[in-house]
C-alpha cells in the first residue's frame, strides 16, 4: 500500500506520575502566567527495528512552595514503536525515531496533564502548542544503535 507509514505506534506507558500542590497558592490569579515547563527525551533502540522513546515533563521547580506556583508535576512517558527494516545509517530513519515518535506520543502527554490536573479540582492545565522537534534539538539524549544496557522491553 503506497502512502502507508514505516513507522508504527505501538502504544505508551506512563512510567512515572508526581504531583504536589502547593497549599499557599491563591487559584484566583492565572494559573497558566506562572507555569514553567522542561521536557527531556531519550530514545532507546529495544531491538532491531522497535524503538522506546521517553518524554519526561517538569511543570515548576520541584521546590515551588517558595513562589506562588499552585503545583508541581512530573511525569516520564513511555512509547514504543517499530519502524519497517530500519537502518541507522539512514537519515530519514533517525529522524523518523528521533523525531516523529516524539509528535506522535506528545498529545498523549498533554491530555494526560489536562485530564489530571482538572481531577485534582484546580483549572485544568493545557500544555501550549510549541514546537516539540525544536525543544527536542535543544535537550538531544538519543541512543539508537548504541548497545542498550536496558532489559529488553516487550510489549
Amino acid at each position: 500500500m503506497s502512502g502507508e507509514s514505516i513507522l508504527n505506534f505501538e502504544g505508551y506507558v506512563v512510567k512515572d506520575f508526581s504531583f504536589r500542590l502547593n497549599p499557599n497558592c491563591n487559584f484566583d490569579d492565572k494559573i497558566s502566567q506562572k507555569l514553567k515547563f522542561n521536557f527531556s527525551f531519550e530514545h532507546v533502540q529495544i531491538g532491531p527495528e522497535r524503538f522506546e522513546v521517553q518524554v519526561k515533563t517538569a511543570i515548576n521547580d520541584p521546590d515551588f512552595s517558595k513562589g506562588n506556583a499552585p503545583f508541581y508535576l512530573d511525569s516520564k512517558v513511555a512509547g514504543y514503536y517499530k519502524i519497517k527494516n530500519f537502518d541507522l545509517d539512514s537519515e530519514t530513519h533517525r529522524a523518523l525515531v528521533e523525531k516523529n515518535t516524539i509528535a506522535i506520543l506528545f498529545p498523549f502527554i498533554r491530555s494526560m496533564i489536562a485530564h489530571c490536573t482538572a481531577e485534582f479540582q484546580i483549572p485544568p492545565v493545557s500544555l501550549p502548542v510549541m514546537n516539540i522537534v525544536e525543544i527536542y534539538e535543544k535537550n538531544k539524549k538519543s541512543k539508537i544503535g548504541q548497545k542498550n544496557s536496558k532489559k529488553k522491553v516487550t510489549r
